[in-house]
């Protein structure tokens, strides 16, 4: 099983869900309930990391982008890279959201 790593930005995209789940839904448990199902979620790539769609893309610097969902949590998707022997968290997104600017210069 290859070892997880967040970005600082994958970090940010996870603190503004629970924010929002909070802050704007007022359901704390719905910003916990998101963080355990988004670690439970991580543990399927981590142990095969090409089971996540390939993210198709034009630019270069994002070819081995990777996405996979959040389990529970339909909409929201985990964009991985895949090194050596880690996974590479650049995001965590709602698909709503205009995802080609949001993962611009993410990697």
């Amino acid at each position: 099983m290859r070892t997880v790593e967040l970005t600082r930005a994958a970090l940010a995209d996870i603190e503004a869900i629970q924010t929002y789940f909070v802050i704007e839904v007022s359901r704390f448990d719905l910003a916990e309930r998101f963080e355990q199902a988004l670690r439970q979620s991580l543990k399927e790539p981590a142990r095969t990391p090409l089971i996540g769609s390939a993210w198709p893309t034009a630019r270069p610097r994002l070819r081995q982008l990777r996405r996979w969902f959040v389990d529970g949590f339909s909409n929201h998707m985990i964009f991985y890279v895949v090194e050596k022997n880690r996974l590479v968290v650049l995001a965590v997104l709602h698909g709503a959201m205009a995802l080609p600017s949001q993962l611009k210069g993410r990697h």
